[in-house]
């Protein structure tokens, strides 16, 4: 992490004084860290403002900068089309909306806001780009789609460290307004907290939480096995075929197309015991690694190349 103004840190002497201490159940870290904080579904859900007051509770600098409006599914579109600037409204202090998209909010909050107000180190870079709480799980093939996944994946293209954040929704209680969900979020927001104090424990004379280029993809299940009230545990995933559930085109009477709800297909997934989409469903909390790049696995590259084995230009 780059070096903080001398406001911002916690001297040796004093940071063994204040171990003991707790706010919000959170000894203070040793190192306040620069967080932006970013989602897809809009700068009032419950879920980023949960995790955006946890990360504060923790000791961090937090600054938030939302889309203004529900931006789900949107992936990684831009709001900011060539020619047509965007802008940012302040809301409360340290938290901003865009009225665009993830991407729009992310890159808002990384070249304008945090650089021009002096909220980041020395390199004008925050230390970590957190996105969520998204409302409903991102795991599998449909991460290809989410706001949330997209703009962390744009945090980790910029350079910076980034987690995308979920959590999942059990169906049964839709009509409810999903209320497991809402319940789920400050478990979740204690859960990154601890990851990043790992993540920074683990860190040791390096500057940075992951190497470059890398990021993190959480998912936190509520729909659980029946006679368990909390997630089986945490595994290390991969993003694969598997989801909770499949989004695709449904032909209408009348001829016209809407995106809807549809059975699950696996795609004939290969490795089930490390698929996140898999160990999601059964009840397990998932970290699956992120890049800003889309890449089949190896084995499909090298069938690929196999069946176009002989193609020329010629």
């Amino acid at each position: 992490m780059s070096e903080k103004p001398m406001w911002r840190r916690v001297s040796g002497v004093c940071r063994w004084l204040l171990v003991p201490l707790v706010i919000s159940s959170y000894a203070l870290p040793a190192l306040a860290l620069d967080i932006l904080v970013t989602n897809d579904d809009g700068y009032q859900a419950k879920g980023i403002q949960v995790l955006a007051d946890t990360l504060e509770a923790a000791g961090h600098n937090v600054l938030l900068v939302a889309p203004l409006e529900n931006q789900s599914g949107t992936g990684g579109k831009f709001n900011a089309h060539f020619g047509e600037p965007t802008s940012y409204t302040e809301f409360a202090p340290g938290r901003y909306y865009v009225p665009g998209s993830p991407v729009d909010a992310t890159l808002m909050g990384l070249h304008i806001i945090g650089p021009e107000q002096g909220l980041f180190g020395d390199d004008n870079k925050p230390d970590l780009v957190v996105s969520g709480i998204n409302r409903g799980g991102n795991a599998g093939i449909l991460t290809n789609h989410s706001g949330t996944v997209a703009a962390a994946m744009r945090g980790v293209r910029e350079g910076v460290p980034s987690i995308a954040v979920s959590a999942g929704m059990d169906i049964s209680e839709a009509s409810q307004g999903f209320p497991s969900t809402d319940e789920a979020y400050p478990k979740i927001a204690n859960l990154v907290v601890k990851m990043i104090n790992t993540l920074d424990e683990k860190n040791g004379d390096r500057e940075r939480l992951l190497p470059l280029g890398m990021g993190l993809n959480v998912n936190w299940p509520v729909a659980l096995p029946e006679g368990e009230e909390n997630p089986l545990g945490i595994r290390f995933t991969r993003i694969t075929n598997t989801t909770v559930f499949n989004l695709g085109p449904v032909r209408q009477d009348d001829g016209s197309l809407i995106i809807h709800l549809l059975p699950n297909n696996d795609l004939l997934e290969d490795d089930p015991s490390t698929a996140e989409g898999d160990l999601f469903i059964e009840g397990y909390v998932t970290i699956s690694t992120i890049d800003a790049n889309i890449e089949a696995r190896r084995v499909k590259r090298d069938l690929s190349q196999v069946r176009l084995e002989g193609l020329d230009l010629q």
